[in-house]
């Protein structure tokens, strides 16, 4: 991404549905649903469903992911900088 994220909002809330409607396709190579689970302050649920058609990434858990990903926000923005 051209401008790496600072938050989980951030990145599930615009940056990665914008890249997913620019490259539907690519979202496809990857065939899997995803919820992430950030807690503390500014973390949240959101749900990456690369199977569907458009793909989407949401809030909240919906579907059956195939994985699940749990971390702190604080532990995710240290993942996000590297």
């Amino acid at each position: 991404m051209a401008n790496p994220p600072t938050s989980a909002s951030e990145l599930f809330d615009t940056q990665l549905p914008a890249r997913l409607a620019e490259h539907p396709e690519k979202a496809k190579e990857i065939g899997a649903v995803y919820l992430f689970k950030i807690g503390g302050d500014g973390g949240g649920t959101w749900t990456a469903d690369f199977v569907s058609s458009p793909p989407t990434c949401t809030k909240g858990e919906k579907g059956s992911p195939q994985c699940t990903i749990e971390i702190s926000h604080d532990d995710f923005k240290q993942l996000l900088a590297n």
